[in-house]
């Protein structure tokens, strides 16, 4: 039910995004506060982010994001050259940073 409602919501279009730390810290500790009530670790009741994701058998968000992001490089550099996607993947910038 986590994966389906919660994760594909919080992940919707992470695919195309570049996070940085600061972001993907916000999303995980969102992740870690709806895994906190999905199993009702509230409160006085001490458990570590570790120890929450080994109970879930769930991984650190930031290699899912990669793995998103990896795909999506992938689907695109497989794309005709003449669409926009694969032209922007490949393109280099003339001036500036």
């Amino acid at each position: 039910m986590y994966e389906a409602r919660v994760l594909s919501v919080l992940l919707y279009g992470a695919a195309t995004l570049l996070t940085y730390r600061a972001q993907e810290s916000c999303l995980s500790a969102f992740r870690n506060r709806i895994i906190r009530s999905i199993v009702g670790v509230f409160g006085k009741i001490k458990m570590t982010n570790d120890d929450l994701l080994q109970l879930t058998n769930s991984g650190p968000l930031s290699s899912r994001l990669k793995v998103f992001t990896l795909r999506w490089a992938g689907h695109v550099n497989r794309m005709p050259k003449d669409r926009l996607p694969h032209a922007v993947l490949h393109s280099v910038l003339r001036e500036g940073t």
